[in-house]
């Protein structure tokens, strides 16, 4: 699961992803899952920015399993854009469009109405 905050700027200022993991080969034993928060005031090494361009972008790094979780993610896209880590020359809108392997649980069909809120679907 993904989600970005932002302060006064235009810049992010967060990056929250919450990694869900079954041990490879284990009979589907589920690891705990794992949060990572990752400053972005302070300009992260460029391995930490990779780390995450290859999480938020499952289809690209040959993970088919792999599935981004988002909820009602416009905002963080365009900022995630705009901050590099997503590319931005498909210039996606994501109220149309999600990048490739991404959820907008939102949009799923939860018989909550046409778009629940965060509240009502968790």
């Amino acid at each position: 699961a993904v989600d970005a905050e932002w302060g006064q700027s235009e810049g992010l200022s967060l990056l929250q992803l919450a990694v869900d993991v079954q041990y490879p080969g284990g009979r589907g034993m589920q690891l705990p899952a794992q949060v990572f928060l990752v400053d972005l005031l302070r300009s992260p090494p460029t391995a930490t920015l990779a780390a995450c361009q290859e999480l938020l972008l499952p289809l690209q790094s040959g993970c088919r399993e792999h599935v981004v979780l988002a909820f009602s993610p416009a905002n963080d896209i365009r900022r995630l854009q705009a901050v590099g880590i997503l590319p931005s020359a498909a210039r996606l809108t994501a109220r149309t469009v999600l990048p490739p392997g991404w959820v907008d649980l939102q949009r799923c069909e939860w018989g909550l109405g046409p778009q629940p809120g965060l509240q009502r679907i968790v």
